[in-house]
C-alpha cells in the first residue's frame, strides 16, 4: 500500500523503524475539536473501517473527521475530510 517498505530493526523484538509516509492507507478519526479519538483504514474513496468501539459512544451528530498524510498524530495531516454518516 506504499512505496516505503516497513524496516524491522535488529535486535529490538517487537519494534519497527518506520520510514515517514509507510502507512499511506492508516487514517486519524477525530472528534469535534480535532482530538484523535482512534485509527481507521482506507477501505476505498468513500469507505473508511475502524473498530465499532471508536464510535459506539457517540452522538448520531457528532461531528467527526478523517485526516489522512500524517507521519505522527500531532499533524494535520495533508487532507481532512468530515465524516457524513458512520455506521455500526
Amino acid at each position: 500500500c506504499s512505496m516505503n517498505d516497513v524496516v524491522l530493526t535488529e535486535g529490538n523484538e517487537g519494534n519497527e523503524n518506520i520510514r515517514p509516509r509507510s502507512w499511506s492507507m492508516v487514517v486519524s478519526v477525530r472528534s469535534n475539536g480535532g482530538q484523535h479519538l482512534c485509527i481507521g483504514t482506507i477501505l476505498s474513496d468513500f469507505y473508511i473501517l475502524t473498530s465499532a468501539r471508536c464510535v459506539s459512544n457517540l452522538p448520531v451528530n457528532s461531528n467527526l473527521h478523517v485526516v489522512a498524510g500524517l507521519d505522527d498524530l500531532w499533524t494535520n495531516g495533508t487532507s481532512v475530510r468530515q465524516v457524513a454518516q458512520f455506521v455500526i
